[in-house]
């Protein structure tokens, strides 16, 4: 399927928990240009919670992981043709507990997701084979999702460059027990995902972290956190240039449990969803926030693809 260079849209996932019918969610994945005309549903139907999108505009393809039901594995990861088609599991039910965030690393290849329950963060082909985990914050044979909410992984980003892995561990609703994690890409020789020794704290005491998104060019980490006002629904905009000296910079405030953040380094604008269904865009440094929907349902994963329409 050909596509538009030049031409970017917004895709992006709404839960649908309010829009149910008997119970069941109707999530959806949406589509709008970048100053929010335009939209269109590209999919429906999607009743498992989707959470984390990203897209690979070589092969045409939407990825999106779905949560499944609340406390069982029956957490899912899927794509779809751009044109919402062609629907199939690249990580079936039962492979993974809670996917949450998502994304595609260019230059590798890899898929990477953060596994709430389960308490990991996997990496895999794009096809779905070769799974592996390569962060497991709760140690052991797990058999059921982790209650710990300290140990809940959800937010996922790579600098491929640097060879670094980043997440967040989300802690209780408003709890300010998250936390923003760094490790390297490749686990250390004769060590496992639950014992690695180069992993390192970077903040602690989040409200409640979600999402990440990697300025690449400028070295810069964005974060969502869905917690408690003033510190919480928040952007906030961190310095990668010393690890050892990070500090978040709240750049966007009084979001609606913020949650989905991508960037665009060629226009330098972020583009944000909250899950009261708003629909966000500012300037990188947080200037100029404009709503593009104020009401789009309970809004969850972003990403920018190659229009192809």
């Amino acid at each position: 399927m050909s596509t538009k260079q030049n031409k970017k849209v917004l895709l992006f996932l709404d839960v649908g928990i309010y829009a149910h019918k008997n119970g069941i969610p109707q999530g959806r994945i949406l589509k709008c240009d970048l100053d929010g005309s335009n939209l269109k549903t590209v999919c429906e139907g999607l009743y498992a919670l989707p959470d984390g999108i990203a897209v690979d505009n070589d092969e045409g393809y939407i990825y999106f992981s779905q949560m499944g039901m609340p406390g069982t594995a029956t957490g899912s990861i899927s794509r779809i043709r751009f044109n919402g088609t062609e629907r199939e599991d690249v990580i079936e039910k039962g492979k993974t507990w809670t996917p949450k965030q998502l994304l595609l690393e260019p230059q590798s290849g890899y898929m990477y997701w953060a596994d709430r329950e389960y308490t990991r963060i996997w990496r895999a082909n794009r096809d779905g084979s070769g799974a592996e985990v390569l962060i497991q914050t709760v140690p052991g044979q797990l058999e059921a999702s982790v209650t710990d909410q300290t140990k809940w992984c959800v937010g996922v980003a790579v600098d491929y460059e640097r060879q670094k892995l980043f997440w967040t561990q989300e802690g209780p609703p408003k709890g300010f027990q998250g936390q923003l994690w760094v490790a390297n890409l490749t686990i250390p020789k004769g060590e496992t995902p639950e014992s690695r020794t180069d992993t390192k704290l970077l903040l602690s005491n989040l409200p409640e972290p979600v999402h990440l998104e990697l300025d690449h060019q400028r070295n810069i980490l964005f974060l969502s956190d869905r917690g408690e006002i003033p510190f919480g629904n928040t952007i906030s905009a961190i310095d990668l240039g010393d690890l050892n000296a990070v500090a978040p910079k709240r750049i966007v405030q009084k979001l609606h449990e913020a949650v989905g953040i991508v960037h665009d380094p060629v226009t330098q604008r972020i583009y944000l969803t909250d899950l009261l269904g708003g629909l966000y865009s500012a300037n990188a440094d947080g200037s100029d926030r404009k709503t593009l929907h104020p009401d789009l349902g309970e809004l969850t994963g972003i990403t920018i693809a190659n229009d192809w329409e």
